[in-house]
């Protein structure tokens, strides 16, 4: 008779154990799956997007030299990734696309850029029309463009300018350094 009650304290035990580890594991997954997911890195050197380079005064900047991220802030689906072909078939070298950080509001188009008045910043803007420019105070060296429901294509056209003071741009990472 001990050995039943024996049997029977050792399934129990083991049971209880079975069904800890089962309700541990669901948890643990249940919080990976509504964790939120983190926002991209909008293209600092340290994401590897593009590379600081030094420009002298009079240097020639041109659009393969300027690394461009675009965020899609409309609900139209593969928004980014059509202006960024058209983009780099203008000579910008791709940077990062996708889906602009939720809650980003843009109407038409909006370059965010730490310099705003950045030869990079000029020759983009050269191509857009009249968009939006914005000051970032995150540390994110690349041009980044912001498309909203109102873009609809590029417009004008520049595919260089002489960089008017020395400043640093970040450039495409497989291109030699100036």
């Amino acid at each position: 008779m001990s050995d039943a009650i024996d049997t029977r304290v050792r399934t129990a035990i083991t049971m209880t154990v079975l069904v800890v580890l089962l309700l541990g594991a669901i948890v643990w997954g249940w919080t990976r799956l509504t964790a939120p997911v983190p926002a991209p890195e909008l293209g600092s050197a340290s994401s590897g997007v593009c590379t600081p380079r030094d420009y002298e005064a009079g240097a020639t900047l041109t659009a393969a030299d300027v690394v461009v991220n675009v965020y899609n802030a409309s609900g139209r689906s593969g928004l980014a990734q059509q202006t960024m072909t058209a983009l780099t078939s203008r000579g910008f070298s791709a940077g990062n696309t996708g889906n602009a950080p939720e809650g980003t509001e843009v109407a038409r188009v909006e370059i965010r850029a730490n310099n705003i008045e950045s030869t990079a910043v000029g020759i983009l803007r050269a191509n857009l029309g009249d968009p939006v420019v914005v000051t970032l105070d995150e540390d994110v060296d690349a041009v980044t463009l912001y498309v909203g429901p109102g873009w609809d294509d590029l417009k004008g056209e520049e595919g260089s300018r002489t960089v008017p003071v020395a400043e640093s741009i970040c450039g495409p990472n497989d291109v030699p350094l100036p």
